[in-house]
Formats: structure tokens, C-alpha cells, sequence
């Protein structure tokens, strides 16, 4: 918010009007507009002596090239003591040239007037820039517009000065934004970056205002002052260059004072949209490029190829045995497990191979530009043999298992997904998993009504999500099926989902989970437990058939349930290009009052505009590490839409903190609570006599 100027309005005296204090700055003006006197304060002010402003009218010696001549005409009018009575606030030039924002007061008379000066600059100042940088911002244009706006604002309030705007990259180097203003010879002693010998990147590492004075031969003095974020963190730098005889002022100062609050708005706009860009672009838990960045990537070599008649190669490596490491020895060793295994196959890849993650699987897409089907084998051994290497993971050893196939242009296919789609049908199941077998009996446990006691049964997994003070009260479960083949064991809920889609199983499978998870809440219910909501993990494929709603309507009117207590947790990639049928399932379930969730929110899938279109309530964050300013921008475009936060996967008492400061509703994860069956969570929730329930209310 600007600070008002001081409103100072005109009075007509029909005598001579009482004669102000010396030390304030003001002149006496004759009948026709002359200045006959003028005080000691009005030439400390504006720098005329009092013999040299004698005779003169006020609006002649003070106008300058932006004074609007409709103020300097009412100047005039008010003195000769013709003026209306109502506020005036002219931009005058002092006699050194300097501009200053004035607030005349006027004593009309009949022999003339007295009129009053009352330096606002420094008010002024900022209500021009606030106002243009502003409204720059709000009409979305791009940091270097907006940053060449300011510097552009600067140099017409004090022409003798010009403005530079520079910022920090990720290297922590500085980059020119803006320095549209600055005279040819200076701007070529400007190198982008600057030496680190320079008055800004000695700013930028103190933190602390540099004035690096003119040497013999420099064209002028530079005046640099770090533009500092809330966190402390330095941002950029805002540079004021000045004539090398002339000492950075007053004046300077109120600009400098003005833009530095601006300077901060831009550059954290900046760093959160280019956080959110690496959300959208690069998956969080590899670093490598997310699949929709691979397919940009690859349109140019796509069309070389065609062009130069040469053959390019899509393989999909897949990373066997993941989920057993992370089952054995805990979430983040399978994730540091997936990461090292990305960054060696990164490593590994010729200049022009593109590497990146297939989202949601522990799986990476190659693309190999001029390799046929025997020379990507070759590259892909290779990549294997060097990723596939042993790797320490706390006190244990790690031997990641990848496999592979390839599919090759134009032969298998004419664009990248096709030719991606023909590789993972290359590549077959894992070791000791038959594929056919195992979708047949998917089918027939889905068809019995039996648990893990039945010998290869389902049963729900449920992790408490827990939110409020110190993280005490229960707000809500999350409910994941899982299924233990009597003759390989349990499967992975990545793999169960993807089994069921395989197999046109996963509107059953959703109805198995749905119908699990009510029956449970209906316990808790009956048992007087304190759980708010359940959480329910579907695929997405799960939501896409007919009758869905009406059937689960049934079941939840059957066992006295609130439909707002029951959440259907979908993945963010739903939301990409979702079907109609899904489209028009979520609608039905919103309508009857059944919110949605999305998992992983900001790896890159949607957009906000798809947000509407369902019924979302939720969104929650993935388990991969990610920056604080990519934390507090997710969670603060949740609180913009008014969406329940939840993260996942909370392992260190660190992330709460930074979740606690940046408002997130709740958490979950092994520190808080791990995952357990139904009368283990019944045991738990016995076990804390001091949790609260959060209520079924949106927070």
C-alpha cells in the first residue's frame, strides 16, 4: 500500500493572508503572478536564491520536460490568486535539475498570493512506479518488460541517472533483466554476467549497498544495492548509474527506497514461475525431463530423421525390484534406489541421447538419434552395464536389475509414443511373473469375497493423515487395496492397477476398494473411532465406466455414510487428457457430494484449468524431495482454489516444519504413523487418547 500524499488545499484570504513560517518553503506572488519574495526554506528546497527567483513566475522557473503543463497553468492561476480551492500536486524541477513532487497550498489575496511547496517526491515516486510495475504484473508480461518498465520510470524521474536490473540464476550468477536507459559506453562496460570485481556482484555477495565510484576514463558511478526477498535470500541486484561528479542524493535514495519493494515482487514472481516450470518439465524424484518434456525434445530429431532418411531408436528401460528394496528397507532407500539408477543412465548417454522418466512407473524412456536395431542393443547394454552397477544404500548393497527393449524409426512406428508403446510390448514381464496367468487370477479373486485369509485375497492398507497444532488430530485416512497372490506374493499397487486396466478389471477393482473402505469406516463408525474421512487410492481407469455413483451411492445410504466422508484419490496424470466417461463419472460423484483427490499435485500432468472441470476438494504432494519455494508455490495455488493439502510420504520432522510454515492441512507418512491394517488402526487410534478428530469440515 503507497502512503498517501499529504492533501493541502487552497485558501482565499480577502486581506493579505497570514505569512508562514521562514523556515517553510513558500513565495510571495504579486498581482500578476511574480514572485516577490521568496523564503529560505523554498531555496533550500528547490535550489533558486531568493534575488534569482525574484520577478520570475513560479510555473516558468520551475517547469521541466515532464511537468504536465495543465498543473503549471493552475500554478500560474493560483499565483496571481485565481486558483479554485483545491488540491494541486505538480512535478517542478529544482535548479540542478533534480524533479521534485510538490503539494502547493495556496493563500489567495487581492494584491496575489502566497503559495506553499511541500516536497511529497518520495510518496510520489512510488505511487508511479508501484502503478506501473503493477499493472505490468497484472497483465502477465514477462519479467524482462516489466523490469525494462521500472528502469525506463527511473531514468524519466532523474534523467541524469540510469537504471540497470539484474537477477541471480540457479548458478548464482547474475544476469541483466533490464538496462534499457544506460548511455552505450556504459552499458558495454556491462558484460552479462559482470566481473566479480563489479560494484553488483559485490552487492549480490554482501548483501549490502556497493558504490563503486568513476575511475579516470569511466563514464560514470555505479550505485548498487542487493534486492533482498523476505527469507534474506538475495534475489538480484537494482543499479542506479550516476555522472561521475555526482553523489548518489536524496533523490536517488527515495527512488532506490521506491523500486527495491517492486524489484522483490518481480524477481519472486519470477522464481516461483520458474519453479513451477521445473514441476511441469522435470520429474522431482530423478531430475530427469518428465515424458510430455521428452516428446518436445524429440519433435526436431523425429523430423532430422525423416528429412535424412537415418534410423532413431525409442527403448524403455524398465527398474525391476524397486518396491521390494523400498518394502525392505523403507521409502527412501527405493527412492535414492530410482535416482541413482536415473542419474547413472543419464550419465551414461552420448551428447544428443535424450533420457527421461515414464511417469509413475520405475521406468525411463532413451531416445537414440542414427541408431538401427543392432547399435541401440549396443548403446543399451552399455547404459545397463553402467547403471546396473552395485550400489551402497546406507549399510547395505544394491544390485539394481534393469531390462530393456527397442523399437526403431521408421520401421516400428512413425511417431514417439507408438514407437514407445511397440518397445514396452517388447519388453515382456519380469523374471518369475507370467503375464496371461496373472490377469486370470486378478479375475477370479476379484470374483470371491475373501481377504489374506483366503490365500490370495485383498485387504486395505490404512496410513493415518494427521493435521492441526503439532500435528495431534486425525483428519482423515488414507485406504490403499493391495493384493497377496497365493503363489508370488503381493503385488506393488502400481502393478495391481496397471494388471486391471491390462485386463478390463479396473471398475471392479474400484468396487472392491470402494465397498472395503465403506464397510471399514462403518466400523470405526459403530466402534465410536475418530476418523473424519477416508481416503480411497483408485486408478484413474477405475472411474471410467457407467453406474459407478449410483452403485456406491447405494452402499453408502446402506451403511448410513456421508458421502463428504468418503475421497476418491485419482493421480494427477487424470487429469491430462481425461475421458469422457471419466469427465462425466466425477461429475456424478461431485454432484452426490463425493469430493476428489489428486495425488502428486505439481509433477507436471495438469493444469488449473482442469482443475475445475472436477470435483476436486483435494490435492496432495508427493513423497519426492522438493525446494521450499516450490512447497509454498503449490501449496499456495491449493489455498487460492480453496483445496484441502495433504503431503505424503513425511519421513524427516524437517519437512513438517516447512509444511507447518507454509499452511498445509495435513500430512502422512512413516514418521507420523505407518501404513496398517483395519484393527491395527483401531489399535492406534485406542493408543492416542489425546487426538482429535479434525471434523468432516473443508479446511
Amino acid at each position: 500500500m503507497s502512503t498517501p500524499a499529504p492533501s493541502v488545499r487552497f485558501t482565499a484570504w480577502t486581506d493579505a493572508p497570514p505569512r508562514p513560517p521562514a523556515d517553510l518553503a513558500f513565495v510571495v506572488c504579486d498581482a500578476n503572478g511574480h514572485i516577490a519574495e521568496a523564503s529560505a526554506g523554498f531555496v533550500r528546497l528547490m535550489g533558486h536564491a531568493a534575488a534569482e527567483a525574484t520577478g520570475r513566475q513560479p510555473a516558468a522557473l520551475l517547469a521541466g520536460p515532464l511537468s504536465d503543463p495543465r498543473a503549471l497553468d493552475r500554478l500560474a492561476q493560483a499565483a496571481r490568486g485565481a486558483a479554485a480551492p483545491q488540491p494541486l500536486h505538480v512535478l517542478l524541477y529544482a535548479r540542478s535539475g533534480q524533479p521534485r513532487w510538490i503539494a502547493l497550498g495556496a493563500s489567495p489575496a487581492a494584491g496575489g498570493a502566497t503559495l506553499l511547496f511541500m516536497d511529497i517526491t518520495a510518496t510520489k515516486f512510488y505511487e508511479t512506479l508501484q502503478h506501473r510495475v503493477l499493472d505490468a504484473m497484472a497483465h502477465a508480461l514477462p519479467l524482462v518488460e516489466v523490469g525494462r518498465l521500472l528502469c525506463l520510470a527511473i531514468g524519466h524521474l532523474t534523467p541524469q541517472a540510469g537504471a540497470a536490473l539484474l537477477r541471480l540464476d540457479d548458478a548464482g550468477r547474475l544476469r541483466q533483466v533490464a538496462a534499457p536507459a544506460l548511455p552505450a559506453a556504459l552499458a558495454d562496460r556491462m558484460p552479462d554476467p559482470p566481473p566479480e570485481s563489479s560494484g553488483c556482484a559485490q552487492a549480490a555477495h554482501t548483501g549490502k549497498a556497493v558504490l563503486h565510484a568513476a575511475g579516470p576514463g569511466d563514464p560514470a558511478s555505479c550505485w548498487s544495492h542487493p534486492v533482498t526477498a523476505a527469507d534474506g535470500s538475495v534475489l538480484g541486484v537494482l543499479a542506479l548509474c550516476l555522472p561521475p561528479d555526482e553523489p548518489p542524493g536524496a533523490l536517488h535514495e527515495h527512488l532506490v527506497q521506491a523500486s527495491l519493494p517492486l524489484c522483490v515482487l518481480m524477481l519472486e514472481r519470477e522464481r516461483s514461475q520458474a519453479a513451477l516450470s521445473r514441476l511441469v518439465d522435470y520429474d522431482a524424484q530423478t531430475g530427469l525431463p518428465h515424458r510430455d518434456r521428452l516428446l518436445h525434445a524429440t519433435a526436431h530429431l523425429l523430423h532430422d530423421a525423416c528429412r535424412d532418411g537415418t534410423p532413431l531408436a525409442v527403448a524403455w528401460i524398465a527398474l525391476d525390484g524397486r518396491r521390494a528394496v523400498a518394502d525392505a528397507l523403507g521409502e527412501a532407500a527405493g527412492t535414492s534406489l530410482l535416482r541413482s539408477v536415473a542419474q547413472r543412465l543419464a550419465a551414461s548417454a552420448r551428447p544428443g541421447d535424450l533420457v527421461a522418466r515414464l511417469d509413475g512407473e520405475d521406468a525411463f524412456a532413451v531416445v537414440l538419434p542414427q541408431c538401427n536395431a543392432q547399435r541401440a542393443a549396443d548403446r543399451l547394454a552399455h547404459m545397463k552395464a553402467i547403471a546396473g552397477q552395485p550400489l551402497a544404500i546406507g549399510l547395505h548393497t544394491v544390485h539394481p536389475r534393469l531390462r530393456s527393449a527397442a523399437a526403431v524409426h521408421p520401421r516400428d512406428g512413425q511417431d514417439v509414443p507408438d514407437l514407445l508403446r511397440r518397445a514396452r510390448a517388447a519388453l515382456g514381464p519380469a523374471a518369475g511373473q507370467p503375464a496371461a496367468p496373472l490377469g486370470e487370477d486378478l479375475r477370479a479373486a476379484l470374483a470371491r469375497a475373501d481377504g489374506y485369509g483366503g490365500g490370495s485375497g485383498f485387504a486395505l492398507r490404512l496410513q493415518p493423515q494427521l493435521g492441526g497444532p503439532g500435528w495431534q488430530s486425525v483428519t482423515g485416512v488414507q485406504a490403499l487395496l493391495h493384493w497377496r497372490h497365493g503363489r508370488l506374493g503381493a503385488l506393488a499397487p502400481d502393478r495391481l492397477a496397471a494388471l486391471a486396466e491390462d485386463n478390463g478389471l479396473a471398475e471392479t477393482l474400484a468396487r472392491r476398494a470402494l465397498q472395503d473402505a465403506c464397510d471399514q469406516f462403518a466400523g470405526w463408525r459403530q466402534a465410536g473411532l475418530p476418523v473424519p474421512r477416508i481416503s480411497v487410492v483408485l486408478p484413474a481407469a477405475g472411474l471410467a465406466g457407467r453406474g459407478l455413483t449410483a452403485w456406491l451411492q447405494d452402499r453408502l445410504r446402506s451403511r448410513s455414510l456421508h458421502p463428504a466422508q468418503l475421497c476418491i484419490e485419482l493421480p494427477e496424470s487424470a487429469l491430462l487428457q481425461p475421458p469422457p466417461d471419466l469427465l462425466e463419472e466425477a461429475g456424478a460423484l461431485g454432484r452426490i457430494g463425493v469430493g476428489l483427490s489428486l495425488r502428486d499435485f505439481g509433477a507436471g500432468h495438469s493444469s488449473l484449468a482442469a482443475l475445475h472441470r472436477l470435483p476436486v476438494v483435494e490435492v496432495k504432494l508427493g513423497p519426492a524431495p522438493m525446494q521450499d519455494t516450490e512447497t509454498a508455490a503449490l501449496l499456495r495455488i491449493a489455498r487460492s482454489l480453496d483445496l484441502r493439502t495433504v503431503a505424503e510420504g513425511v519421513v524427516h520432522p524437517a519437512r513438517l516444519d516447512t509444511l507447518a510454515l507454509h499452511g498445509c492441512t495435513a500430512a502422512q507418512g512413516d514418521h507420523l504413523a505407518p501404513p496398517m491394517d483395519g484393527p491395527g488402526l483401531a489399535r492406534w487410534l485406542a493408543g492416542q487418547p489425546a487426538r482429535q478428530s479434525a471434523g468432516t469440515k473443508r479446511s
